[in-house]
């Protein structure tokens, strides 16, 4: 039976059961458990027969068959044995359940211990007297012309009569009509022909009080003589509660029956007041439903609630002081207002249910199974009342079988619309049993498998798995009977061509109510496609990889924000500037902050008006390399826009065009220098003969001016300046002119020394020395004398010219590896002011000079003599000293 029945039944002092048409019993209610001691699989079919009495087992078995083949309501008295192994007398009452062709669908049963009517007094008049005194129900004795002859206490309280007013009254005027007029007859016509109706069989008849009302009662009639004379003995009882109780489980058999064939939610709720007005005369219900989200009430079901006034208070606000209804809801507690005249729950509403003529209502909050308010059921009254225990009951119960309902409905609408997403998801929604016996297969799978639902229900699932997956299918196995889910992991498995499948699978039990696995479900999606595309798209991943990290520079993408903040960066970066690309990527530092100053604001421009245009830009400019150096950038770009034409980003390439941008400043300096040797060259010619003219006078003029006066001295100020023209035009035509070395194998020391020895007029009058190391090395070395000692001579008089006495020039010789060969490296060192970090960069370009005179080649000179030696010459300062140091490295030739 239903869950809800049960819980009606289940309280009930009563035995209660019900019964299929056949009569087997499927339903017993706690009670039949807990007094006899069986259990639901003992009693169940027709092993209640067991507990019957040896000698009224027979008797009742084989009654009970006959009136399940004749359907009627049914009477009997039986022993029942009790767990503790005695017997109780149990009267036992049993209605038939039709359909609507008079078919039956069931009996509802109810067994009431009467084993205290049946106790033994015999031998002693006392104990007689003191049963029928004592009895629950009613006994009445009367003569044979219908005068009541006794009248017990049970009688007394039942029809409202003392005895004293009973006795000698014709007993039909504790009848209504038209059982008053008819009795007097129907106890003549037994006494003339003898013909039973009532007398030892018993019916249910209906009982008038002193005060005029009315009840149901079952009257059971014994005849017996007494002195000669005819006595008939009545036994009544009120069967008010038990038609209650009757009209009651018939209501809910309704109801249930409604909730079974799928009726709507509204035709069920309908059904449910109707059977409680029914049960209930006087009564007017009503249910409401609560809508969360707005915290009202919405009209459910109401039968003869006043139509004005159901529109009325729909959708009335649920709260504390929201008459009966809104608040039981609001608290989620029943609520008694026995009068609506004084409630101040019904302040608000007090006209309004005056008006249509209500004085009480009841209101008992209808609840989840989850705990929560889902509505309310009234019970609406027209006069002042307060609710008796079976009232309250009564509202509870109703309320119950409302949420039962409810509950149903709803869960009826989630199940469809999980069956709609089922059917129409693409994946693969599979159930099976605990054995692996596929139960459903949605469309999805059809898709997916290849398999129809009629080919695949049935079948075990493992048709769908490869060979090579059966060890993980296993594994799969052993985790889901140790009732765990398998979250979302891939594999492989096999459609009905063959054709292997990647599947994305997630796998859960699925569990009864009571949290036993009784079966999984399996959820698939093909991803086949998705492998891939991800496969493809890791190739086209490895293959931009691999160009980007092979292009000759840098790819980026930066925001058009202030400072181009840098998205991405290949890692090429590293090779631009010295700083990794997850450091610029970072912002420590960002790209735009190492464009050297001067360049910034021309980049940011160009950049901007190619944007305008929505045009490529390209910008050259230099950078400050981390080593401290400038680097010459080539950065070429675009901007990236959505749809909407909004710029995202800027995507380009950026690539170190430094030694580009030093071949060409060479090639001009070439071509600058191949136009000054052809200046030189005729202004040597020129300048020659004019120099000799100006030499030739100057000796002639010493002739005739007197040694020491003014004119001599005025005439060695043009011989100075004639040697001065003399050696600018030949540093001029020295730097320009082709070098050509005339090779021969030579000690540097003894070069180095030559050439300080030819200065020795510039530092014979100052403390100036040039200091070897004792234990020097010496070797031989393939170079131009003449052209090493020009190189020496520069740097000797740069110290000279740079230094304050005491000048001291270190000087010594190391063996070295140059270019993946022996080499000599010679320093040079002073202990004067040293280089800074402009002189360093700048020392070796032509026309840079530190002297207040010069011409500035002298350096420049010298690094195209050690280069023409295949050599290199570097210019820094002394760790050592602290002064200047320049480091000459030549390749090594002889032994050392």
């Amino acid at each position: 039976m239903n869950h809800q029945f049960q819980q009606l039944a289940d309280p009930l002092p009563s035995l209660v059961w019900t019964c299929r048409p056949n009569g087997e019993a499927d339903f017993f209610n706690r009670k039949w458990h807990e007094r006899t001691g069986q259990s639901l699989d003992e009693a169940i079919g027709w092993g209640w027969s067991d507990v019957i009495h040896p000698d009224d087992r027979e008797r009742v078995v084989g009654d009970w068959g006959k009136i399940v083949r004749n359907p009627q309501s049914y009477e009997f008295q039986a022993r029942y044995r009790m767990a503790d192994g005695s017997y109780c007398w149990h009267l036992v009452r049993a209605e038939p359940m039709f359909d609507e062709n008079n078919t039956v669908t069931h009996w509802y049963g109810i067994s009431t211990d009467i084993d205290a009517t049946h106790a033994s007094l015999e031998g002693s008049e006392a104990l007689n007297q003191a049963v029928v005194e004592s009895a629950v129900d009613a006994i009445i004795t009367i003569d044979q012309r219908g005068s009541i002859l006794s009248f017990n206490p049970a009688a007394e309280r039942l029809f409202g009569y003392r005895a004293a007013e009973a006795i000698g009254r014709n007993v039909k005027e504790l009848m209504p009509a038209p059982y008053h007029s008819q009795h007097d007859r129907y106890v003549d016509n037994y006494v003339t022909t003898g013909k039973k109706k009532i007398i030892g069989i018993g019916r249910e008849v209906i009982g008038k009080r002193k005060d005029g009302s009315t009840f149901p009662m079952e009257l059971a009639v014994s005849e017996l003589q007494l002195s000669g004379q005819r006595i008939f003995s009545g036994i009544v009882r009120d069967i008010s509660d038990r038609k209650r109780l009757e009209s009651e489980l018939r209501g809910q058999s309704e109801v249930l029956e409604c909730l079974a064939r799928g009726d709507s939610l509204e035709s069920v709720l309908t059904t449910l007041v109707t059977f409680a007005e029914r049960t209930r005369p006087g009564m007017l219900g009503s249910v409401m439903l609560l809508d969360r989200e707005s915290g009202t009430l919405q009209h459910g079901a109401s039968l003869t609630l006043d139509e004005s006034y159901c529109k009325t208070i729909n959708g009335v606000a649920i709260g504390p002081r929201a008459g009966s209804c809104g608040t039981a809801a609001f608290i989620g507690q029943r609520v008694i207002v026995d009068d609506i005249q004084t409630s101040e729950l019904w302040s608000d509403y007090r006209e309004l249910a005056i008006g249509v003529g209500f004085r009480a209502c009841w209101s008992e909050p209808i609840v989840s199974s989850k705990g929560d308010v889902l509505g309310t059921f009234a019970m609406y009254y027209r006069d002042p009342c307060v609710p008796n225990d079976a009232d309250l009951t009564f509202a509870t119960d109703c309320a119950n079988l409302a949420a039962l309902a409810i509950e149903r409905v709803q869960a009826d609408l989630a199940q469809r619309r999980m069956v709609a997403i089922v059917e129409s998801t693409d994946a693969a929604v599979i159930s099976t049993s605990l054995d692996n016996t596929i139960e459903t297969w949605n469309r999805g799978a059809e898709q997916i498998y290849g398999y129809s639902a009629e080919e695949a229900v049935g079948k075990p699932i493992s048709m769908l798995i490869p060979h090579d997956r059966w060890n993980e299918f296993e594994e799969i196995q052993g985790r889901l009977q140790r009732g765990e889910q398998v979250d979302q992991f891939e594999t492989v498995r096999i459609a009905k061509n063959g054709r292997r499948i990647d599947s994305s699978l997630m796998i859960s039990p699925i569990r009864s109510p009571e949290g036993m696995t009784i079966g999984y479900s399996v959820l698939a999606r093909d991803v086949t496609q998705r492998k891939q595309t991800e496969a493809a798209l890791q190739e086209s991943q490895r293959q931009l990889s691999t160009l980007v990290s092979n292009l000759p520079g840098a790819a980026y993408r930066c925001r058009h924000e202030n400072g181009w903040p840098t998205e991405f960066i290949s890692d090429g970066c590293q090779d631009l500037c010295g700083y990794a690309s997850a450091d610029v990527m970072a912002g420590s530092p960002k790209w735009f902050d190492m464009i050297i100053p001067e360049d910034t604001q021309s980049v940011w421009d160009q950049v901007q008006a190619a944007l305008v245009k929505k045009q490529p830009y390209q910008a050259v400019y230099r950078i400050r390399h981390r080593d401290g150096q400038h680097r010459w950038m080539w950065d070429h770009g675009r901007g990236v826009w959505d749809a909407n034409g909004k710029l995202l980003a800027l995507e380009g390439l950026i690539t170190d065009m430094t030694e580009l941008q030093n071949t060409r400043e060479q090639l001009v300096q070439s071509e600058r220098l191949a136009t000054i040797g052809q200046m030189l060259t005729a202004i040597a010619h020129e300048s020659r003969n004019a120099l000799q003219r100006i030499q030739v006078g100057v000796e002639m003029l010493e002739f005739e001016i007197a040694e020491g006066s003014e004119a001599s001295r005025d005439l060695q100020k043009i011989a100075n300046a004639k040697d001065a023209l003399h050696c600018l035009l030949e540093e001029l035509r020295n730097y320009a002119a082709p070098i050509h070395l005339e090779r021969s194998l030579r000690t540097l020391s003894g070069i180095w020394r030559s050439a300080w020895s030819q200065l020795d007029s510039a530092h014979a009058d100052r403390d100036a020395k040039l200091i070897e190391p004792i234990n020097r090395v010496d070797p031989l070395c393939d170079v131009d004398g003449f052209r090493m000692e020009q190189v020496f001579r520069n740097l000797f008089e740069n110290v000279l010219a740079a230094s304050s006495d005491p000048v001291r020039i270190h000087i010594e010789c190391s063996i070295v590896t140059h270019d993946r060969a022996l080499g000599v490296c010679v320093s040079v060192r002073d202990n004067g002011p040293g280089l800074t970090a402009e002189q360093q960069t700048k020392i070796f370009d032509a026309f840079f000079t530190t002297k207040s005179k010069g011409t500035g080649l002298g350096m420049a000179i010298a690094k195209r003599i050690i280069v023409a030696h295949s050599g290199t010459i570097t210019a820094g300062n002394s760790d050592a000293v602290g002064g200047a140091e320049f480091k000459i490295t030549l390749p090594l030739e002889g032994p050392y």
